[in-house]
């Protein structure tokens, strides 16, 4: 009788580990998309700025569905911060490092956003001022005085 119930308790105590090592390794699903599955949002601070007055423009990626979202690691985007009457508009090419090469997503919780990216700028002509990032596009504008 002894033996039985050895067994019983060894095959237990077996199931137990492995019920145990799969619940470990196990993680929910993602769902796994690209920029074109989330929003993009520029956010300035003001809508006018004096010339040379400088500012912060802030990109969110935005995810309005009710499900979490993991985004494919963004290798290099370009920036465009400068006054549509720039007679040199300058853009601006960045390339990403991910440190962690193992886990190159970006997580956007379910209705939220997370910031990307701040760009600062400073509007050296009046006017209309653009800023454009991976998608997203605002505009400011710069007055010479202001009132």
């Amino acid at each position: 009788m002894a033996d039985n119930s050895e067994r019983v308790l060894f095959l237990s105590t077996i199931l137990l580990l492995l019920i145990i090592v799969q619940s470990i390794n196990y993680s929910p699903p993602r769902h796994i998309g690209t920029l074109k599955d989330i929003d993009v949002d520029i956010y300035t601070p003001q809508d006018n700025y004096t010339l040379g007055e400088e500012f912060t423009a802030t990109v969110y990626l935005v995810n309005d569905e009710s499900e979490d979202i993991w985004i494919e690691a963004i290798s290099s985007y370009m920036i465009v911060a400068n006054s549509l009457n720039d007679p040199e508009p300058i853009r601006q090419l960045v390339d990403v490092d991910f440190g962690d090469e193992d886990n190159p997503l970006i997580y956007i919780p379910a209705n939220s956003r997370v910031t990307f990216e701040t760009i600062p700028c400073i509007p050296k002509y009046p006017g209309e001022f653009q800023i454009i990032c991976i998608g997203g596009k605002t505009r400011a504008r710069a007055v010479s005085n202001r009132h």
